[in-house]
């Protein structure tokens, strides 16, 4: 599709203030396609469904995204997977996005992301994510691997044990080789179903299975 049929079809779609599912993943919208679309979506407040993936988003991008999000507040599903919107795009997106109380649905993978945390403040997800009480699938996988810091991810997986309807968690493809910043936060996942911690580069397998079979409610787990 690209930046300029995106301008195009973001101005027909203000009329379909009926919208409630939007799929435009994969066509190669860039920053302006992905600001031209996010300029409709206070004309389609009723949308619960938008997928944005592979739009080589940047996060200039998912700074005009954030803008017109916060006015989807019935947004149950959102995919940014395979952008590069990094920390600063997160941190911008995710600030919103409390406003969607029925957030169930949050897709972040491969978007080079850190979650580095700034002097004493918390990383993004880690402030933010409080307030997201009804999610129910977190997807993080393949984020900047090798890069990020086991330390980054403890406080996200206490905040994240504090998210009772969570049923599905993925940080595949991160390269990490500890698990502290997993276990002890592991068994109040009391909803989990689904857990995906494969392409990793954990030391001690036979403590994550222990943790893991501690944990009744899981039926898939990859590893």
């Amino acid at each position: 599709m690209g930046a300029d049929n995106g301008r195009v079809l973001a101005t027909q779609l203000r009329s379909c203030d009926q919208l409630t599912h939007l799929d435009l993943g994969k066509n190669d919208l860039g920053d302006n396609g992905i600001t031209a679309i996010s300029s409709m979506l206070g004309f389609c407040s009723r949308i619960r469904s938008l997928d944005l993936r592979a739009n080589f988003c940047s996060p200039t991008g998912a700074t005009h995204l954030a803008e017109n999000l916060s006015q989807c507040v019935q947004l149950e599903w959102l995919c940014l997977k395979f952008n590069y919107i990094q920390d600063a795009g997160g941190e911008e997106i995710c600030s919103v996005l409390h406003n969607c109380s029925g957030l169930t649905h949050l897709n972040l993978a491969e978007n080079e992301l850190s979650f580095t945390s700034f002097d004493t403040r918390p990383n993004f997800l880690t402030r933010t994510v409080p307030g997201f009480r009804n999610l129910r699938e977190l997807i993080l996988s393949n984020n900047s691997p090798g890069e990020i810091w086991e330390d980054n991810l403890t406080p996200i997986t206490h905040a994240l044990a504090g998210c009772p309807s969570l049923q599905r968690l993925e940080f595949a493809g991160l390269e990490l080789e500890g698990l502290d910043w997993l276990l002890p936060s592991l068994r109040k996942f009391t909803a989990l179903t689904h857990l995906d911690l494969s392409d990793n580069l954990f030391e001690d397998e036979e403590s994550l299975k222990l943790a893991i079979s501690q944990v009744p409610s899981l039926k898939r787990v990859r590893l």
